[in-house]
């Protein structure tokens, strides 16, 4: 598990999500409440604590998003570094 406080989730594409919150916490993925700088937009941001957990979600999200589905929009997908490792983040 993915055990510390962020001010900001910087992924390796550039994107910055200033974190304003962190719910209660499952096992296998940290979660966290964010907003885009630029736009002030609310989002939500899943960090992987174990390596694939992500990836069909991704697919699912980034299936529905490309056709316009009633979902949450995917906004990105990257790596970043979390607790000294490198961690998918959607």
């Amino acid at each position: 598990m993915i055990s510390f406080v962020h001010s900001a989730v910087v992924l390796d594409s550039g994107m910055t999500i200033r974190i304003v919150g962190r719910p209660p916490q499952g096992s296998r993925h940290e979660v966290l409440f964010g907003v885009l700088p630029d736009t002030r937009e609310a989002v939500v941001v899943k960090l992987e604590a174990n390596s694939g957990a992500l990836a069909r979600e991704r697919a699912a999200l980034e299936y529905l998003t490309a056709r316009r589905g009633q979902v949450p929009e995917l906004k990105a997908t990257g790596l970043t570094k979390a607790s000294g490792r490198r961690v998918t983040c959607l």
